[in-house]
Protein backbone atom coordinates (compact mmCIF):
# COMPACT_ATOMS: atom_id res chain seq x y z
CA UNK A 1 0.00 0.00 0.00
CA UNK A 2 2.89 2.20 0.98
CA UNK A 3 4.89 1.37 -2.25
CA UNK A 4 1.35 2.16 -4.27
CA UNK A 5 1.19 5.49 -3.00
CA UNK A 6 4.78 6.45 -3.09
CA UNK A 7 4.54 4.99 -6.72
CA UNK A 8 1.47 7.50 -7.10
CA UNK A 9 3.49 10.54 -5.83
CA UNK A 10 6.03 9.73 -7.90
CA UNK A 11 4.56 9.49 -11.32
CA UNK A 12 2.36 12.90 -10.21
CA UNK A 13 5.71 14.43 -9.28
CA UNK A 14 7.72 13.23 -12.74
CA UNK A 15 4.63 14.51 -14.65
CA UNK A 16 4.72 18.06 -13.24
CA UNK A 17 8.16 18.26 -13.75
CA UNK A 18 7.96 17.16 -17.72
CA UNK A 19 5.03 19.09 -18.35
CA UNK A 20 6.16 22.57 -17.05
CA UNK A 21 3.96 25.54 -16.35
CA UNK A 22 4.60 27.64 -19.30
CA UNK A 23 3.79 31.04 -17.91
CA UNK A 24 6.57 30.14 -15.56
CA UNK A 25 9.01 29.54 -18.39
CA UNK A 26 8.00 32.60 -20.36
CA UNK A 27 8.05 34.44 -17.09
CA UNK A 28 11.97 33.84 -17.33
CA UNK A 29 12.89 33.44 -20.48
CA UNK A 30 15.03 36.36 -22.41
CA UNK A 31 12.76 38.75 -24.45
CA UNK A 32 14.36 39.79 -27.78
CA UNK A 33 15.98 43.66 -27.88
CA UNK A 34 14.20 46.00 -29.71
CA UNK A 35 16.15 47.57 -32.57
CA UNK A 36 16.71 51.39 -31.26
CA UNK A 37 15.40 54.23 -33.13
CA UNK A 38 17.55 56.30 -35.08
CA UNK A 39 15.68 58.62 -36.33
CA UNK A 40 15.46 61.57 -33.94
CA UNK A 41 11.94 63.57 -33.14
CA UNK A 42 10.95 66.34 -35.19
CA UNK A 43 10.29 69.30 -32.92
CA UNK A 44 8.32 72.27 -34.39
CA UNK A 45 7.73 75.28 -32.73
CA UNK A 46 4.39 77.58 -32.98
CA UNK A 47 4.50 80.80 -32.36
CA UNK A 48 1.21 81.48 -29.70
CA UNK A 49 -0.33 85.14 -30.73
CA UNK A 50 0.45 87.38 -27.41
CA UNK A 51 -3.43 87.64 -26.43
CA UNK A 52 -6.76 86.35 -28.43
CA UNK A 53 -8.96 88.56 -25.95
CA UNK A 54 -9.67 92.02 -26.07
CA UNK A 55 -8.77 94.42 -23.01
CA UNK A 56 -11.99 94.98 -22.54
CA UNK A 57 -12.71 91.27 -22.10
CA UNK A 58 -9.27 91.24 -20.14
CA UNK A 59 -10.56 93.56 -17.76
CA UNK A 60 -13.86 91.91 -17.09
CA UNK A 61 -12.23 88.92 -16.26
CA UNK A 62 -9.87 90.71 -13.70
CA UNK A 63 -12.77 92.27 -11.82
CA UNK A 64 -14.60 89.27 -11.93
CA UNK A 65 -11.64 87.04 -10.32
CA UNK A 66 -10.65 90.09 -8.53
CA UNK A 67 -14.47 90.08 -6.54
CA UNK A 68 -14.32 86.00 -6.58
CA UNK A 69 -10.80 85.86 -4.65
CA UNK A 70 -12.06 88.59 -2.44
CA UNK A 71 -15.14 87.14 -1.74
CA UNK A 72 -13.16 83.95 -0.53
CA UNK A 73 -10.90 86.28 1.64
CA UNK A 74 -14.15 87.27 3.31
CA UNK A 75 -15.57 83.76 3.68
CA UNK A 76 -12.13 82.97 5.33
CA UNK A 77 -11.69 85.96 7.93
CA UNK A 78 -12.88 83.21 10.43
CA UNK A 79 -10.37 82.54 13.63
CA UNK A 80 -11.20 78.82 12.49
CA UNK A 81 -10.03 79.17 8.67
CA UNK A 82 -6.97 78.14 7.33
CA UNK A 83 -3.79 81.21 7.30
CA UNK A 84 -2.52 80.04 4.55
CA UNK A 85 -5.89 80.40 2.59
CA UNK A 86 -6.17 83.91 3.50
CA UNK A 87 -2.83 84.90 2.46
CA UNK A 88 -3.45 82.96 -0.75
CA UNK A 89 -7.20 84.87 -1.38
CA UNK A 90 -5.79 88.29 -0.52
CA UNK A 91 -2.59 87.91 -2.83
CA UNK A 92 -4.50 86.91 -5.55
CA UNK A 93 -7.11 90.09 -4.95
CA UNK A 94 -4.00 92.02 -5.23
CA UNK A 95 -2.51 90.79 -8.23
CA UNK A 96 -6.15 90.93 -9.88
CA UNK A 97 -6.13 94.56 -8.42
CA UNK A 98 -3.07 95.21 -10.02
CA UNK A 99 -3.91 93.97 -13.44
CA UNK A 100 -7.09 95.81 -13.81
CA UNK A 101 -5.24 98.59 -12.83
CA UNK A 102 -2.65 97.93 -15.80
CA UNK A 103 -5.35 97.93 -18.61
CA UNK A 104 -7.14 101.51 -17.35
CA UNK A 105 -6.15 104.99 -18.68
CA UNK A 106 -3.78 107.24 -16.46
CA UNK A 107 -6.14 109.19 -14.71
CA UNK A 108 -7.96 105.96 -13.40
CA UNK A 109 -5.09 104.11 -13.00
CA UNK A 110 -4.26 107.03 -10.04
CA UNK A 111 -7.98 106.59 -8.49
CA UNK A 112 -7.61 102.63 -7.84
CA UNK A 113 -4.43 103.48 -5.69
CA UNK A 114 -5.96 104.15 -2.78
CA UNK A 115 -7.82 100.54 -3.17
CA UNK A 116 -4.38 98.65 -3.83
CA UNK A 117 -2.84 100.19 -1.19
CA UNK A 118 -6.01 99.57 1.16
CA UNK A 119 -5.71 95.86 0.08
CA UNK A 120 -1.65 95.85 1.07
CA UNK A 121 -2.81 97.13 4.25
CA UNK A 122 -5.43 94.16 4.42
CA UNK A 123 -2.74 91.97 3.74
CA UNK A 124 -0.05 93.21 6.58
CA UNK A 125 -2.62 93.01 8.77
CA UNK A 126 -3.40 89.72 8.14
CA UNK A 127 0.23 88.37 8.63
CA UNK A 128 -0.25 89.29 11.90
CA UNK A 129 -1.84 87.69 14.98
CA UNK A 130 -5.54 88.44 14.64
CA UNK A 131 -7.84 88.96 17.39
CA UNK A 132 -11.78 88.18 17.51
CA UNK A 133 -12.03 91.94 17.06
CA UNK A 134 -9.34 92.28 14.29
CA UNK A 135 -11.31 89.32 12.30
CA UNK A 136 -14.38 91.04 12.70
CA UNK A 137 -12.78 94.68 11.49
CA UNK A 138 -10.84 92.97 8.92
CA UNK A 139 -14.22 91.55 7.44
CA UNK A 140 -15.78 95.04 7.36
CA UNK A 141 -12.92 96.19 5.36
CA UNK A 142 -13.11 94.26 2.87
CA UNK A 143 -16.74 94.03 2.34
CA UNK A 144 -16.24 97.91 2.14
CA UNK A 145 -13.22 97.87 -0.04
CA UNK A 146 -15.58 95.16 -2.40
CA UNK A 147 -18.41 97.83 -2.29
CA UNK A 148 -16.53 100.55 -3.16
CA UNK A 149 -14.51 98.99 -5.97
CA UNK A 150 -17.96 97.46 -7.54
CA UNK A 151 -19.34 101.10 -7.16
CA UNK A 152 -16.26 103.07 -8.76
CA UNK A 153 -14.76 100.07 -10.96
CA UNK A 154 -17.52 98.39 -12.29
CA UNK A 155 -17.22 97.43 -16.37
CA UNK A 156 -20.29 99.45 -17.14
CA UNK A 157 -18.52 102.65 -15.48
CA UNK A 158 -15.44 101.84 -16.71
CA UNK A 159 -15.88 100.90 -19.74
CA UNK A 160 -14.62 104.34 -21.61
CA UNK A 161 -11.07 104.41 -19.60
CA UNK A 162 -10.01 100.93 -20.83
CA UNK A 163 -7.39 101.74 -23.27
Amino acid sequence: MKLKISLYILYFTLYILLAGCEAFTRKFTRKPKRPKITEEPVLVFEVYPESTYSIHDMYKDYYFIFRSWLDELINHLEPAANQKKRAECVREAKANLLKMQSVLKEEKQKELEPYIQKIEDIENQIRGFLSQDKFYNLKNQCISLKTKISKSFSYSKIKDFIR
